[in-house]
């Protein structure tokens, strides 16, 4: 039963990595611009700003592995505070830029829906600051990050649409709005 099952999983995969495909939005110098807010993240802080992101995609190269290869980068922004009773504030900024590489599939048929993954490679850079504490400090910190991304796009109309990715970036959940230039 588990070899029957283990071949039709391979046949399906097959099947769709050799079904024809009809063309997408992503194709080889297709650019894109995305603007969105993160959601999720970390801790929660007495008052923090939304993940505020902006990504731009390319697509360099079409029939790569069934489907179109795109790269591009990313940045994005939050800050956080957290105020005492005791009175001292405490003050984060991260800051997260990273340039990646996204494969978009052909497996769903669709001129108006793109799904895509990738990989980045991204520097988290983060500053904080304290005030009213005996000692205050000012200290700043980067790190070097490799990530993950799924997301997708769904155009209205021939420029404008909506995006979602997870992963990539400061929030969980990013959601917003893409132009095709």
């Amino acid at each position: 039963m588990k070899t029957l099952l283990k071949l039709t999983a391979l046949l399906a995969i097959f099947t769709l990595a050799t079904a024809p495909t009809q063309a997408q939005d992503m194709q080889t110098g297709a650019r894109f611009i995305q603007a969105g807010v993160g959601l999720g993240g970390w801790a929660t802080y007495s008052s923090q700003t939304p993940i505020l992101s902006v990504s731009y995609m390319q697509g360099i190269k079409d029939d790569f592995l069934n489907g179109q290869l795109a790269v591009g980068g990313s940045i994005g922004y939050k800050s956080a505070s957290y105020n005492s009773i005791y009175s001292y504030n405490w003050t984060w900024r991260y800051t997260f830029v990273s340039g990646r590489a996204t494969w978009h599939p052909n497996f769903i048929q669709s001129e108006k829906f793109d799904a895509y993954a990738g990989i980045g490679l991204g520097l988290l850079m983060v500053n904080f600051d304290s005030a009213g504490d005996t000692y205050a400090v000012d200290a700043s910190g980067s790190s070097i990050a490799l990530t993950g991304l799924i997301g997708a796009r769904y155009a209205f109309n021939e420029n404008w649409g909506a995006y979602a990715e997870i992963g990539d970036n400061l929030g969980s959940l990013n959601l917003g709005v893409s132009y095709k230039l």
